[in-house]
């Protein structure tokens, strides 16, 4: 209705649903529980599955302050005399002992989705089975389930970790320097590495990581080596309100904006930046925002780069002042993007002669 500020299909609907309904998500400690039930679903009987859950519930442990832990798990089916299927307690037990191991940081990553946990324990039993047809005993189930959950947490550092490994001689020096960094406080707070949800799952075993040549761990989860469309739907609804801010600014409030964005916790500073600097490389991020995150936001420099590196979209006369200045701020990190923007036909030599000579001036 031209004029009218009103969202007619919730007025519609409200005039029909006279009693609200909220469904709360689920808490971290509900989401813990929930991936060792799965576990143990998955390897007992049906009815025995029942009984325990039954139990569960009898005795009060979902609504209780603390986690279901996996030895009050495994003394009540004791107690119950509960039946596995075929072979089921070995594997309940090995993969129930490494899905306790990580299931506060995963909790912790899902942001009260049961369907996401299902889905992320689902993939981990296919990639275990997987790992046992293709390398036999060869493969750390540690291991590959401590990659699902970086892969699930930060996927652009999952791919980062890869690139490292190529580099594997004794070890994979680059990873050992971030997290030897990351643990004693000695890096910028930043940067993607340092926030509160990595640090966890650096402290996951195995912790020396950087002692394992992972091509094989990477070859069974490659699908994920690509960049993929980003999940929006787990973002803090502070990380929401500052994309939309950037979305619809204008220059001059840019400096409330940063002054912001840097209030932010390190991981919704990350959420920020797998928007922006996807909106980058699509070209559809105004120059002045790209300019004022890029001269604000240090450990992000390399990935803004990067992004302006890949799009195609060609440089526009309004956006060379916005460049000029990111290049007089950061020569070294802003002249190979040029030559390659130059290469990539998103900036001409007339272009990029008047921008480096406008430094010499």
């Amino acid at each position: 209705m031209n004029g009218f500020d009103v969202e007619l299909d919730k007025e519609y609907i409200e005039k029909i649903i006279q009693l609200p309904i909220y469904i709360p998500e689920l808490s971290a400690k509900d989401i813990q529980n929930y991936l060792l039930l799965l576990v143990t679903q998955s390897y007992l009987e049906q009815e025995s599955f029942k009984h325990l859950i039954d139990k569960i519930f009898e005795e009060k442990r979902t609504i209780s302050g603390d986690v279901i832990t996996l030895e009050e798990i495994n003394k009540s089916i004791g107690e119950l005399g509960l039946n596995w299927q075929d072979g089921g307690q070995t594997a309940f037990n090995e993969t129930a002992k490494i899905i306790d191991e990580i299931r506060e940081i995963v909790a912790s990553t899902l942001k009260g989705n049961p369907r996401q946990a299902k889905r992320f324990l689902n993939t981990f039993i296919t990639k275990r089975q997987l790992a046992k047809i293709y390398y036999g005993d060869e493969i750390d189930i540690s291991i590959l389930a401590k990659l699902l959950v970086l892969q699930k947490l930060d996927n652009d550092l999952f791919i980062q970790l890869n690139e490292w490994n190529k580099e594997f001689d004794t070890e994979n020096k680059e990873f050992k320097e971030i997290r030897t960094k990351v643990m004693e406080g000695n890096v910028d707070a930043q940067n993607p590495w340092n926030t509160s949800q990595i640090k966890k799952w650096l402290e996951c075993k195995p912790v020396e990581l950087e002692k394992y040549r992972l091509e094989k761990y990477f070859y069974l989860t490659r699908e994920n080596l690509k960049r993929s469309s980003i999940d929006e739907s787990g973002f803090s609804k502070n990380t929401k309100e500052i994309l939309e801010r950037i979305g619809r600014a204008k220059s001059g409030q840019m400096v409330a904006i940063i002054k912001d964005m840097e209030k932010l916790r390190a991981e919704e500073i990350a959420d920020t930046f797998k928007v922006v600097v996807s909106k980058i490389e699509k070209g559809e991020m105004k120059f002045f925002v790209v300019r004022d995150l890029f001269l604000n936001f240090d450990a992000y420099k390399g990935k803004i780069v990067d992004a302006i590196g890949k799009s195609t979209v060609p440089i526009k006369a309004g956006d060379m002042a916005a460049l000029r200045t990111m290049y007089n701020s950061d020569t070294g990190n802003m002249n190979t993007v040029l030559e390659t923007m130059v290469k990539r036909g998103t900036l001409t030599d007339e272009q990029i002669t008047e921008i480096k000579e406008q430094r010499k001036s």
